[in-house]
């Protein structure tokens, strides 16, 4: 008998290698990831056992209805959905994300999972908040282990994770998440704080440029851009954490990306020359996001906006 790792293995091989993934493949899928490894193995409607009534009308018109449902003892409830798209929540993966917030904000169900094959996204979604975490498939296996990556799927979507312990009460997982909720203002002043600190300490690097063309009635405005150039940077380092952006291309990581560039000053150490080219490669990756590339060396989608547009 096949162990874990060789099922999840034959089961993601018959991955096709575009965005459509048939029923009996997406199925196989679930029951290798759900069943076998999280070890959801009891309290599913799937199939026929899913009619009419567990679909939902969304505002643009679509039924949507998941592929699985599953009910703990205590009535805990994880919808699953899957969507044929190349990326969740880029592109046209943005839409069926949307119809999962929608659906599980419609019927009450807190947590939704959504999935192309290859990225797994754990929605939670009530009226007051939202919240994703995601997997990559492919790293689900290391060699011929199963990967860390796994383990951490594995724990979180849990019957232990996701069973209540009583009618009135929530469950380990929607717990944490309360009690992580509880900490947002705090992190959210901490943050605010830490950028402070950072526009103060660039514009105390840059006095000597600032120096002799200050302009009492230009302060102000001084002080948004460097707020503005510090916010890029941040946004810049949570997409490429959550691998929003192509962190794996070597030509994003070696000539854009911020990663690679703090890399390579590391490397170079007090040596300042190399450091001239930093300010050059910060526009270059500035531009790159706010008009995008279609370039198949670096497909990059184009994000707009006015934290990335030029003079801004």
């Amino acid at each position: 008998r096949f162990g874990l790792a060789d099922r999840l293995r034959d089961v993601l091989t018959n991955l096709p290698a575009d965005e459509r993934v048939d029923g009996t493949t997406i199925s196989a899928l679930f029951d290798v990831v759900l069943e076998d490894a999280c070890g959801l193995s009891a309290g599913w409607r799937k199939g026929a056992a899913l009619g009419a009534a567990d679909a939902e009308k969304l505002l643009d018109g679509t039924v949507l209805k998941p592929r699985r449902l599953w009910t703990g003892p205590a009535g805990d409830k994880l919808a699953v959905f899957a969507a044929p798209v190349d990326r969740l929540g880029v592109g046209r993966g943005r839409r069926p994300v949307a119809h999962v917030i929608e659906f599980l904000r419609r019927r009450l169900v807190p947590l939704g999972l959504l999935t192309n094959g290859r990225e797994w996204r754990l929605i939670l979604a009530d009226p007051d908040n939202l919240a994703w975490v995601e997997w990559y498939a492919d790293r689900w296996l290391d060699a011929d282990r199963l990967s860390p990556s796994l383990d951490l799927l594995r724990r979180v979507l849990s019957p232990a994770a996701l069973t209540s312990p009583g009618a009135e009460s929530l469950s380990p997982l929607l717990q944490r998440v309360r009690d992580t909720r509880r900490g947002q203002a705090k992190l959210s002043k901490e943050l605010g704080e830490r950028v402070r600190r950072a526009v103060e300490i660039l514009l105390r690097a840059r006095r000597s440029v600032i120096d002799p063309a200050w302009n009492e009635k230009s302060a102000a405005d001084l002080y948004v851009a460097a707020c503005h150039f510090i916010m890029r940077l941040v946004v810049v380092l949570f997409a490429e954490a959550r691998e929003l952006l192509p962190v794996d291309n070597p030509v994003y990581h070696q000539a854009y990306g911020l990663r690679g560039l703090l890399e390579q000053l590391d490397r170079l150490g007090d040596r300042r020359r190399g450091r001239y080219s930093a300010w050059s490669r910060l526009l270059g990756l500035f531009r790159l996001l706010h008009g995008g590339s279609p370039h198949p060396a670096i497909v990059v989608p184009t994000y707009g906006g006015e934290l990335f547009a030029a003079g801004s």
